[in-house]
């Protein structure tokens, strides 16, 4: 009898149509991973994350309606136990202290060309 084991269920929140594609595919055509929904602005990660209960939410700082910091205040009121990795271009580190005291996980990964 063989056993699956049970994909890490990811919501993905970025307001550029291709970021959010893009790591769909990536995510996707990795075997340990489920992406569960995406979204475009800080309002529908709210509503998202109540409807699709996932695992880990990967979210943008940059955001229409709210932007990524009020998001994650908000989803670690909320849910804390859902672990928030930022996704942003901004490389200032007052936005990686802003989003750490706002609760998401501590931790940077740097992509580079």
């Amino acid at each position: 009898m063989k056993t699956t084991a049970r994909k890490i269920r990811i919501l993905i929140a970025d307001d550029h149509q291709i970021v959010r594609r893009g790591l769909r595919t990536m995510l996707e055509t990795s075997q340990g991973f489920a992406v569960v929904g995406e979204c475009t602005d800080g309002e529908q990660v709210l509503q998202q994350v109540a409807k699709t209960q996932p695992d880990v939410v990967m979210l943008d700082i940059s955001m229409p309606k709210l932007n990524g910091i009020e998001v994650v205040r908000l989803l670690k009121r909320q849910h804390p136990e859902i672990p928030v990795l930022m996704l942003t271009v901004h490389e200032t580190e007052e936005y990686v202290y802003q989003v750490v005291r706002a609760g998401a996980e501590n931790g940077i990964v740097e992509l580079n060309d």
